[in-house]
């Protein structure tokens, strides 16, 4: 496994996983977890529109050619409330295959 900053030619793995993860959230809440129609599309156009700023950081695990995982964040000032601030990274969305989640617990049990 590696990890490496995201390229516009993973956002179509990083929406499958996040597709993964919609449709599992939508058996858990029916109501208010339900997909949008063309929620694999809305992403797509999002996360590369997120690729191309300098003020998000997106990298993928990858192994054997295959993206497994994301992350994404927003660079930005701390909010106020902490000191003495500084710059901060805010989590914007995450994805984990469930393969890799099966492996990971396997691991640990």
């Amino acid at each position: 496994m590696r990890v490496r900053k995201a390229r516009n030619t993973d956002v179509a793995q990083m929406v499958s996983l996040s597709e993964e993860k919609r449709s599992a959230y939508e058996s858990f809440q029916p109501v208010f977890w339900r997909k949008a129609p063309n929620s694999a599309e809305i992403q797509s156009t999002y996360f590369k529109s997120l690729l191309s700023r300098d003020d998000h950081i997106a990298l993928v695990c990858e192994h054997s050619g295959a993206v497994n995982g994301f992350i994404i964040g927003a660079v930005g000032p701390a909010p106020g409330v902490y000191d003495p601030g500084g710059m901060s990274c805010m989590i914007d969305d995450f994805c984990v295959s469930s393969a890799v989640k099966k492996g990971v617990r396997s691991i640990f049990m």
